[in-house]
């Protein structure tokens, strides 16, 4: 009965609006405090990530759900698991080349390090690890 409840597309929406909202706490507050100097851009930069990948990963399974006929999360759940984190790490290489054509056009400092690019990848992996466990512990309690 949980597990109805918590993956309903409807739920899953309204988990993706709190994230989403959440992620614009974090990123409001960031600006503020890189503003006026009292924060670091890593730490900002790694919450928003990790939130991020939280969030794909719900995206993930709202798709998935509302897609029966296609594929069945329920019924498959490592294969829902690797195609969660499959799915976030997707965007998130596609996010980093969109970083890497802002330095190149706009001669920004997006870029400035593979460490970055390194660290932003595994925040966005690990959200989707995470919020696969959220959906795997969800679906065996049911």
């Amino acid at each position: 009965m949980l597990s109805r409840i918590l993956f309903a597309p409807g739920f899953i929406l309204g988990l993706l609006i709190l994230i989403s909202v959440a992620n614009g706490i974090v990123t409001s507050t960031g600006f503020y405090y890189h503003a006026v100097g009292t924060v670091d851009r890593f730490h900002i930069d790694s919450i928003l990530h990790f939130l991020a990948g939280a969030w794909l990963a719900a995206v993930f399974f709202y798709l998935a759900a509302r897609s029966k006929n296609i594929f069945d999360a329920r019924a498959h759940i490592f294969v829902a698991f690797i195609g969660a984190l499959a799915f976030t790490a997707l965007i998130g290489v596609l996010w980093e080349f969109f970083e890497f054509g802002l330095d190149v056009v706009f001669k920004l400092s997006q870029q400035a390090r593979f460490l970055d690019t390194i660290e932003d990848l595994a925040a966005d992996c690990l959200g989707a690890f995470f919020m696969n466990l959220i959906y795997i512990r969800a679906l065996r309690s049911s």
